[in-house]
């Protein structure tokens, strides 16, 4: 069974978390002061250690501290100092947790539980690697590796970059498509009023003019893909590269949907000629009119979908090439601007939150001879007049600290036992008649001992307040 560390220097509260920690199945352990933790951390294997903060020689604090230095077991504060401070300090100092007495020791109980339960519970790993070429992005530990050279990153950075390089990515991909489209529509349809105009010339119908065949075969060579021209009256589709027409018979049901838009009047894009082609491509139709302005004819023309990826490549390649040299042009005036303006007020933002962290020794070195410099010399000021109040105000803070803290202590300790014991009887640990006895002496000794504090620190509240006005007016 697993063992938790109870460290208290009451004994009476080690006695009631031994109690309830045999009832969820470990094995209790106790200790009383800071020395015989640390000394049985080094003998012994402990799930949790519950440490209180006030005890005889090394304090919690420091004990967590030294634990820390060497384990990541998990460790949960318990203790009658329950300020704001000290309970930050304890929680940035390594403690997994903090309870302030008088607490439950079912409540204890059940927040041992939940930290060994996710102690124990298998990690989701996940997606946790990309991988890009010379590129590697590792989701784990939040890192990018660029050619063997780690780049470090928090974990908000790396999903805010993976957030904006899928959002760039795939809007870049769309319009770029989206551009190559637009460009196959107006050529096709520049195509289609040159054919016109041509066919008015010949003076007859789509493939009857005299030389068209090779006029078609020139368009063919010189657009941005396969050119075919449907004629309306025959029914048929005659190819660029073919000496032959195609009927409608072989077109897929979708592309004689295309076709009866474009004559219609409609310029339109599908890629329901892709089976017909063997090759996934996007067709554009548009209209060829005769003097009259009848459509005559729906001209097509054929893009496969690769050549769409290379011009996708070929602009994703000008864009990286543009990136970079703008970099290399706006990199001497962000370092300019950085050493002349950000500098300056980064070093202030630093300074004032030295000051806000509370310590008033912070100065700005700005000498610039403009408004930053001027800023500064004013931050200086003030931080100096703060120096001067938080000198005059920290005699009387210490006082009300330890104030506060001895009473709250000696206040919160013998309700802990109080509330604790009843826990014990209530749930029925104690059965042998003596063990009973020794809990009631316990209980009736701590009223007592509750009694006569609160009769101090009435008597006290009077006297205390005479001494907290007499050291504001000095």
């Amino acid at each position: 069974m697993e063992k938790i560390l109870i460290v208290d220097d009451n004994i009476q509260i080690t006695k009631i978390l031994g109690q309830f920690a045999k009832k969820e199945g470990y094995v209790p352990v106790a200790a009383y002061d800071g020395e015989e933790v640390l000394r049985l951390f080094r003998q012994d294997q402990f799930a949790m250690i519950l440490l209180d903060v006030m005890m005889p020689g090394k304090d919690g604090f420091e004990v967590c501290q030294e634990i820390r230095k060497i384990s990541n077991i998990p460790i949960i504060i318990i203790t009658a100092r329950g300020e704001d401070f000290e309970r930050i300090m304890g929680l940035d100092i390594g403690a997994d947790d903090y309870i302030v007495k008088p607490f439950s020791p079912g409540e204890v109980m059940a927040r041992v539980r939940a930290m060994l339960r996710r102690i124990d519970s298998p990690r989701n790993e996940g997606l946790s690697c990309l991988i890009y070429d010379n590129l590697t992005v590792s989701l784990d530990n939040a890192s990018v590796t660029m050619e063997g050279q780690k780049i470090p990153l928090t974990k908000k950075e790396m999903l805010f970059s993976a957030s904006v390089g899928i959002l760039f990515g795939t809007q870049f991909i769309h319009h770029t498509a989206q551009i190559y489209e637009d460009q196959l529509k107006s050529q096709a349809v520049s195509i289609s009023e040159t054919l016109s105009l041509f066919l008015q010339r010949q003076s007859a119908g789509p493939g009857r003019g005299k030389g068209f065949g090779a006029y078609l075969r020139f368009i063919d060579d010189i657009s941005m893909g396969e050119a075919w021209l449907v004629d309306e009256y025959a029914q048929t589709i005659e190819l660029a590269t073919a000496n032959y027409a195609l009927s409608y018979e072989v077109l897929p049901k979708d592309a004689e949907q295309l076709i009866r838009q474009v004559f219609e009047g409609n310029v339109v894009s599908s890629s329901a000629f892709s089976p017909l082609l063997d090759v996934p491509s996007i067709t554009v139709g548009a209209p060829v009119f005769d003097e009259e302005g009848t459509i005559i004819g729906a001209f097509l023309l054929h893009s496969p979908i690769n050549e769409i990826k290379y011009v996708q490549r070929h602009n994703l390649l000008m864009l990286l090439l543009c990136m970079s040299f703008a970099m290399l042009l706006v990199f001497p005036l962000s370092v300019f601007l950085a050493r002349y303006f950000i500098t300056p007020l980064k070093e202030i933002g630093v300074a004032v939150k030295q000051v806000m962290s509370g310590d008033y020794s912070a100065r700005v070195h700005v000498r610039q001879q403009d408004e930053i410099g001027e800023l500064a010399h004013n931050v200086n000021e003030l931080f100096e007049q703060l120096s001067d109040i938080e000198e005059e105000r920290k005699y009387l803070d210490k006082m009300q600290q330890d104030f506060v803290s001895n009473v709250s202590h000696e206040l919160r300790t013998p309700i802990t036992v109080i509330r604790g014991s009843l826990e014990v009887l209530e749930e029925g640990l104690i059965t042998e008649p003596e063990e009973l006895q020794e809990y009631y002496h316990q209980m009736l000794s701590d009223t007592f001992i509750f009694s006569a504090w609160l009769m101090i620190f009435w008597s006290c509240q009077g006297f205390r307040t005479v001494i907290l006005r007499s050291v504001r007016q000095s």
